[in-house]
Order: structure tokens, then C-alpha cells, then sequence
């Protein structure tokens, strides 16, 4: 054979391997995450530095910008996932652990000295234990905060929200701030993902969604219900938020944040990743107030991080891979992006996350907020999707004012009660 030729075949093998991001003569991990061109940046950053730290590790990012779920459990299913991969907090996690596809970090943790979980808020923590036994480490959580446009409030001569604000007085000022045109509203009081708030209202009138342990729903409780029709109200009779119709309109859920952005509505209800959006507004000053409260003061939690696979090559690598991620640096680096409010206290109070320079001013308020966080409860459930669905189409009919309160929840607890207890 050609001289030539063979030095051309060991060129394209050589960089065939690069072009894999193979090392063999290091250990290779897997990294899968969801998002785009933003992260994939600091993502890419902060594996750099990983591996600058630890020299005998390599980590091909994968990143996955649409259908993750769907991709996740396909390599899964074929055991072919990733070493270290994302998850929010859902039930998705829940039916991973229960199956045995996520590797226990519990020893690891306990052994590491490195790790100090009590530098963790300890709601943080609870979102990746499965039966008392640790199958994640947190990156980011949040509650939900209520963020307002200043400009539309000096206006009106209305004092900015508080956290003396109650549920009479937000609709009050909802009613006061939502403004029309010739018939049509072109100002809206206040405007928020429905599935999201929802939850909040229940849990801030004392009720509540699953009982866990009776397994069954408790949408039938008077509580609950109390909650759903002050919702529904500030859509069909307050119509100081944006129907669902107007909402699929402009984009839905997204449309809703598009309003606040264009300055057509004085407060959205939000977590901590819209800060990232909102610093690109212009033309108007805004900030960030507590929740109101119902009969107590309660929130929604949700959140992320990554998990290992069970089936990994390299189950210690992995650990410190993840551990990296939400460690001190790791965290500093991901809280740049304006998405997250970190999980180590450590950070979550520092400059980076608390930065004077960088709106939102008043951004201490959703660590306020996480005492009063609250799970959902369908998360902790393997049929929790099924359920969330189910119960979400019937009260987009009470949003829509095509049924009743009453109506959807007695569906809605019917069907629910058949899934948390198959025959």
C-alpha cells in the first residue's frame, strides 16, 4: 500500500476520534441536558473547567433542544443513556428511580466531605430522595414571586405590592390596572401560567391536591374548590387576566410573559428563570414583590438537577461530575445565566445570585419565599403526568366557562382515583 495512502487512513482515524470527543487513554462521560445555544455556552465553560480539575476525565455534552423526555427514555429504555443526565422535579424522576435507572448517591454523599449538604436548603434536597434514599442533587429550585411593572403602578398612584397584600387586595389592584380600548383590553392587571397558579391558591386556602398516603384526590374539599372559583373569577368575571382564548392568541403560556415584556400587563406571576428574559426590557422600570396570601402564606416549589445512571461504567466519575455541577463554582456559573436560584445557601446568598448591579432589586424575596414552598404532590407519583393532564383538561373548561367548578373536580377526582388505585 501507498506510503500516502496509509498516512491518510491514520490522519481520518485520528480525527474521527476527536471529532467523537474519545479519549481513551481517559475516562469518558456522557452529559445530557436540555436547552440551547445560551447554555450549551456555559455548559461547555464549565465542563472545561471540570476537566481542567479533574485530568483524567473527559465529558461529551449532549445537548437536547427539543423532545428531551421523549429522547431520554428512548436511550434509556435501549441502555444507552447518558452517564450523568437533567431532570426537573416530576414524576419522571420518581418512575426513573423506581425502576432502577438512577444510581443511589446516598453512600457517596454521606462519605464526601466535600459535599456539606447542610450548605443545601434542605426543601432542595427533599425534590431527589426517593424512599428516604438520595437519587439527584438539586442545581436549581424556585417558588413563584410576583413581579410588577413600576411604571404602570405610579400611573394609577397605586404603592407598589407588599407582602401584606392578601388575596382581596390583588384583585382589587388586578381590577384597578387592567385598562380597554374601544371595547377591547389592552392592558390586563395581571396575567400567569394557570396550571402554576392554580396550586397556590389551593394550597394558600388550606387545601390541597393528592393525599399521598390515602391515595386518593382532594379536589372535592371545599377548601380547594373555594380556590378554583376565585381563579376562574378573575378570568370570566373580573376579566382582569387573560382568557385562555387571548392567551393561545399571543402564544400561550409564553404569550402571557410576551404581555408583561411589552408593558400590557402590571404584574405576572412568575419564578426566578423569567429574570433572564425581563432584564431585556427597555421601557420601564420593574421589580419583584412576595406572593400575596390566602388564609396562610403557601407557594409552589419546583425544580432540577442531575442524576447518574444506574448502569454507568464509571459511577464515581459520574458522582463528581454531578457534584461538580452543583458545587460552589458550578453553581456561580449556571446563576449567571439569570434562569436559577441556586441551591447551596452559600451561593444563593452571595453576589452571584444577589447582585445589586442586575435586576430584579428586591430578587432576596423568592429565598424568602422558599420557606412557604410547597410540593404539588403529583410529582411523587409514577402516574403523576397522567394525572396532571387529566386534571388540567377538565379545568381549562372552568377557565374557559364551559363548566363548572363542581362539574370538573367530581371528573376530575373520578378518574384520578382510578389511577392512584388500579384493579
Amino acid at each position: 500500500m501507498n506510503i500516502k495512502v496509509i498516512i491518510l487512513i491514520l490522519l481520518l482515524i485520528i480525527l474521527s476520534g476527536c471529532a467523537n470527543n474519545i479519549d481513551k487513554n481517559k475516562i469518558n462521560l456522557r452529559y445530557s441536558v436540555w436547552g440551547g445555544a445560551t447554555e450549551k455556552v456555559i455548559w461547555k465553560e464549565m465542563i472545561d473547567k471540570f476537566e481542567a480539575e479533574y485530568t483524567n476525565i473527559r465529558v461529551k455534552l449532549e445537548m437536547i433542544p427539543g423532545g428531551y423526555s421523549q429522547k431520554l427514555q428512548t436511550m434509556v429504555a435501549g441502555d444507552s443513556a447518558p452517564d450523568v443526565f437533567y431532570l426537573a422535579h416530576t414524576s419522571e424522576f420518581i418512575n426513573y428511580a423506581a425502576k432502577g435507572n438512577l444510581l443511589d448517591l446516598t453512600g457517596h454523599i454521606n462519605s464526601d466531605k466535600e459535599f456539606k449538604i447542610k450548605d443545601f436548603f434542605p426543601k432542595a434536597i427533599e425534590m431527589f430522595k426517593y424512599r428516604g434514599r438520595i437519587f439527584g442533587v438539586p442545581n436549581s429550585v424556585s417558588v413563584f414571586c410576583l413581579y410588577y411593572n413600576k411604571e404602570l403602578f405610579d400611573i394609577e398612584g397605586i404603592p407598589y405590592p407588599n407582602k401584606n397584600w392578601d388575596w382581596e387586595k390583588l384583585k382589587d389592584v388586578s381590577i384597578k390596572l387592567t385598562k380597554e380600548k374601544s371595547g377591547v383590553k389592552n392592558q390586563f392587571g395581571i396575567s400567569f401560567n394557570i396550571h402554576n397558579f392554580f396550586p397556590i391558591m389551593i394550597f394558600q386556602n388550606n387545601g390541597g391536591i393528592v393525599d399521598l398516603k390515602k391515595k386518593r384526590c382532594l379536589l372535592k374539599g371545599k377548601n380547594a374548590q373555594e380556590a378554583l372559583q376565585s381563579t376562574a373569577d378573575l378570568i370570566n368575571k373580573y376579566n382582569c387576566t387573560p382568557s385562555l382564548a387571548q392567551q393561545e392568541s399571543i402564544g400561550h403560556r409564553e404569550g402571557t410573559e410576551a404581555l408583561f415584556v411589552m408593558g400590557r400587563t402590571a404584574m405576572y406571576i412568575g419564578g426566578v428563570w423569567l429574570r433572564a428574559n425581563f432584564r431585556s426590557i427597555k421601557s420601564f422600570q420593574w421589580d419583584v414583590a412576595p406572593l400575596f396570601r390566602g388564609r396562610k402564606r403557601a407557594n409552589l416549589l419546583v425544580g432540577s438537577g442531575p442524576v447518574v445512571y444506574a448502569k454507568t461504567e464509571f459511577p464515581k466519575e459520574a458522582y463528581e461530575f454531578a457534584k461538580y455541577i452543583v458545587g460552589k463554582e458550578g453553581q456561580k456559573m449556571y446563576t449567571e445565566l439569570g434562569i436559577s436560584m441556586p441551591t447551596r445557601k452559600s451561593v444563593a446568598f452571595s453576589p452571584a445570585f444577589l447582585d445589586p448591579a442586575r435586576p430584579p432589586e428586591n430578587v432576596k424575596v423568592f429565598i424568602d419565599e422558599l420557606k412557604y414552598g410547597n410540593y404539588m404532590g403529583i410529582e411523587r407519583l409514577s402516574a403523576g403526568e397522567e394525572i396532571r393532564d387529566r386534571m388540567n383538561t377538565e379545568l381549562d373548561l372552568v377557565w374557559m366557562n364551559q363548566k363548572t367548578v363542581k362539574e370538573a373536580c367530581d371528573t376530575i377526582v373520578k378518574k384520578a382515583d382510578k389511577v392512584l388505585n388500579p384493579e
